[in-house]
């Protein structure tokens, strides 16, 4: 089936929004913004870059043991249920990061708190949002229409991943410590959907 043919498919539609939705809630999650920028996040926190550089390694090093700890619960709790756990997680853990960089100066040990937030996040990212949407997609459609609808995935998901990455900085100048609220209001939406809209696929 070629993608023009899975765009006029009626019974494709909602198994092909679901899936596009999937991915924008990987991307648009805020996830890259702490991958890309959480050195220069971490100091505008308060730390030094020396102590903002390991924060960093342990952002990486935490996204590599959860993705080992997310494979075997994918069977045991179900693909929805985990995909909805990362995101509402991440939005918890958004708010906490906000309040915590808002009030640093008030509250100097909250530097580190902002960290073990942003640590925290990158968990639930790992547990749902970093590998599920792509599981779910690939069990929405069978064999024949499903070539062309990942090709679709993966164009939605390398484009917001660009608009986050190029995004971003400006955001962070604009808005400084409040530069996560569009992300907490994006994974606000992205867990009613995934509630509302996304079957659970494990068999």
């Amino acid at each position: 089936m070629s993608i023009l043919q899975l765009l006029r498919s009626p019974l494709l539609r909602l198994p092909l929004v679901i899936s596009v939705v999937m991915q924008l809630s990987q991307q648009l999650s805020g996830i890259n913004a702490v991958f890309y920028y959480s050195t220069p996040l971490f100091e505008s926190s308060g730390l030094t870059y020396q102590t903002a550089s390991y924060a960093t390694i342990g952002v990486g090093a935490i996204m590599v043991i959860m993705t080992f700890v997310s494979i075997p619960l994918m069977d045991r709790a179900g693909r929805r249920i985990l995909h909805l756990v990362g995101l509402c997680g991440m939005f918890v853990f958004s708010i906490c990061l906000t309040v915590t960089m808002a009030l640093q100066h008030l509250v100097p040990w909250f530097n580190y708190v902002s960290v073990g937030c942003a640590l925290t996040y990158v968990v639930f990212f790992a547990i749902g949002p970093g590998s599920i949407p792509w599981l779910i997609m690939a069990e929405l459609f069978s064999q024949g229409p499903r070539p062309a609808a990942m090709s679709i995935a993966v164009l939605v998901n390398w484009s917001a991943n660009f608009v986050v990455g190029l995004g971003f900085p400006p955001m962070q100048e604009g808005l400084g410590e409040y530069s996560f609220i569009p992300f907490t209001v994006l994974l606000a939406l992205f867990c009613l959907f995934t509630f509302k809209f996304v079957p659970e696929t494990k068999k």
